[in-house]
């Protein structure tokens, strides 16, 4: 059976929500994603974040945790909105600043495409609110 990319979505809740979690992953790291942010940037401080996830995962220094500020983050395409390669925690809910986990972070594969994908073999730690 095939599974619409909105059901799958909200079937596993892929909602990053306000909570803590270890680092994974090397030391290196965390690094920030906020809808403000720019995939050009290092997203390695606030004031460098990432537009978006799948833009912290392709740069190599993100390899504890990266931390995803509150709003709804939408792919393009038919490609994943989130495609995890290697092992990463992911945690969202973080307000503009990142000091205080406030709210909530959409995955949001708008109904064409999927939300997250997590390759085999690899650990994803993922905040995670169900719907």
């Amino acid at each position: 059976m095939k599974i619409r990319p909105v059901t799958w979505l909200f079937a596993i809740g892929i909602i990053l929500a306000p909570l803590m979690i270890g680092q994974a992953g090397s030391t290196a790291g965390p690094c920030y994603v906020a809808p403000g942010g720019d995939d050009l940037n290092t997203c390695s401080s606030v004031g460098t974040a990432c537009a978006t996830i799948n833009g912290a995962l392709a740069e190599t220094s993100c390899n504890g945790t990266i931390f995803v500020a509150i709003g709804t983050y939408l792919g393009t395409g038919i490609e994943p909105v989130v495609s995890i390669t290697r092992s990463i925690a992911l945690s969202g809910g973080w307000d503009t600043g990142f000091t205080t986990q406030s709210g909530i972070s959409t995955i949001d594969g708008e109904n064409a495409r999927r939300g997250l994908v997590v390759d085999s073999g690899v650990t994803a730690f993922i905040d995670l609110k169900r719907c």
